[in-house]
């Protein structure tokens, strides 16, 4: 909010000008706090870091909190056994229906193991 009331230049000369034209007189509270901002050397580069602190938790934990499910998620499919066996069934199934030994396969065709059909009564392979 205090980088909105930042004062323009305007402000800041006719502040000034106000100031040396009556010198005895005190400014307003609002002008006394529009030249304390304008004194602050990189005001908005220090309000948006001071913003950026305030909200670095909840920005990390925004970050972090799917890359934690993510790593859970890789940890699961690394260890589990399951899956390791339906993935070699379905690569030795693809051996033998393309007459080749091969030693994977890559990710995308499983997407394709639905299309795969037996010849005689068209049932799938799942």
């Amino acid at each position: 909010k205090i980088l909105a009331m930042r004062p323009t230049e305007d402000e800041k000369a006719k502040i000034s000008e106000a100031q040396m034209a009556s010198p005895d007189v005190p400014l307003g509270t609002a002008e006394q706090f529009l030249l304390t901002l304008s004194s602050i050397s990189e005001l908005e580069a220090r309000l948006r870091l001071w913003a950026f602190r305030i909200d670095y938790e909840s920005l990390e934990k925004e970050v972090a909190e799917p890359l934690m499910d993510l790593k859970q998620a890789i940890k699961e499919i690394e260890s589990s056994d399951t899956l390791r066996v339906i993935l070699s069934t379905l690569r030795s199934v693809g051996n033998f229906l393309n007459g080749v030994e091969i030693k994977g396969f890559h990710i995308e065709y499983l997407s394709k193991v639905p299309e795969v059909k037996d010849t005689v009564q068209k049932h799938t392979l799942l």
